[in-house]
């Protein structure tokens, strides 16, 4: 059995800039100030910070001896996609990509069923599956433009009625790609959406609601498949092709980070947070849920001396606040790593002092 010590097994703290000793006590400095120190003829290092309340404390002493692996984490890497499915009619079922259904053709008359199993919804079992339906009566004279339209339409009034929005709904202008598409909502007249010519529906999550503490900022799990029809007096065929597309769109880490700091406190003796509010003592915390976060991690073990060798396992992670930037022409998305980067090399300087080989490595990207 592991021997703890009365430390923090994992301990999560925000930093916001590399200030030296001298500045980090002055009254103007701000928040999230930070200094890393190491102790002077001892493998020991910590981080001196300013906390939410202006008050200075530090982390526990990290024995560089004892450190097992460290990572840093660039925000673009912890941005969450947004899974997006295109279906697309296919070719053996409708071959020419401009003629309308006629009279004699088997399609005719045929319902076209397209089946989204959203999976774990409401409760968080495996078995906890929910069913939503697109749907085409395929009729004289309908072009794969109409059909689209009627699939998308179909789809997004089928979704209308939950409570919450779990999809955006698309008629692609080039299959494969969200660039010039239409959003298809169930207030759209069809022959508008008819107008837009499309060549494929497109369904996209949609980010979830998310309460501090509450609500965690979830997923939606869901997959996406075609009905059997039949495309010939003797054959069946699956009528679409499914197809994952690569990710445009994405969820930043904000929200995730917000959480790891409002759950982490109940190590620094925050364990109970708002129950029996309102007599609680409010914490106030540091992390922009609408922000980036870069994260350091700092994996190391303690061991007690003696009777009392075993390793128990702990972390240090360091949330640094990373800058965001969209072009204006072509919206392209970078981020920079200022205060990640300066914490890195602040660490990897006391960590060498102290005797350790061991470099984190600056984020890049």
């Amino acid at each position: 059995m592991a021997t703890f010590s009365e430390n923090q097994v994992t301990q999560c703290y925000v930093v916001n800039s590399v200030v030296d000793a001298a500045n980090l006590v002055k009254a103007d400095t701000k928040i999230g100030a930070a200094t890393v120190k190491g102790i002077k003829n001892d493998p020991g290092i910590y981080v001196n910070f300013k906390n939410a309340l202006g008050d200075v404390n530090r982390t526990d002493i990290v024995d560089v001896r004892n450190i097992l692996w460290t990572k840093a984490s660039s925000a673009k890497k912890l941005r969450r996609p947004l899974k997006a499915v295109q279906i697309v009619i296919n070719t053996d079922v409708w071959p020419d990509a401009t003629a309308a259904l006629t009279a004699d053709n088997v399609l005719v008359g045929q319902d076209f069923l397209m089946r989204v199993t959203i999976d774990n919804y409401i409760g968080m079992s495996d078995e906890d599956k929910y069913f939503k339906y697109g749907v085409v009566h395929a009729s004289l004279g309908m072009t794969k433009a109409k059909f689209y339209a009627t699939l998308a339409l179909s789809f997004a009034k089928n979704m209308a009625r939950e409570a919450g929005k779990l999809f955006t709904v698309y008629l692609a202008k080039t299959a494969g790609t969200l660039t010039g598409a239409t959003v298809v909502t169930a207030k759209d007249k069809l022959d508008d959406l008819v107008a837009a010519a499309g060549v494929a529906v497109i369904i996209e999550e949609v980010q979830q609601d998310w309460v501090l503490g509450v609500y965690r900022e979830a997923n939606v799990r869901y997959s996406v498949a075609s009905d059997i029809v039949k495309i010939s007096e003797t054959n069946e065929s699956n009528w679409g092709t499914v197809k994952d597309l690569t990710p445009v769109n994405f969820v930043d880490d904000g929200h995730q980070m917000a959480d790891w700091e409002y759950f982490f406190h109940g190590s620094r003796g925050d364990q109970y947070r708002n129950v029996g509010w309102p007599y609680v003592i409010n914490t106030k915390y540091m992390v922009d849920p609408d922000g980036v976060y870069d994260v350091i991690d700092i994996h190391y073990f303690y061991a007690e001396g003696g009777e009392g060798p075993q390793k128990s396992e702990k972390d240090l992670n360091i949330l640094c606040p990373a800058t965001k930037s969209i072009d204006g022409t072509s919206g392209a998305v970078t981020y920079t790593h200022t205060v990640a980067n300066a914490v890195i090399g602040a660490l990897n300087a006391v960590i060498n002092t102290a005797g350790s080989t061991v470099v984190i490595d600056t984020i890049a990207d």
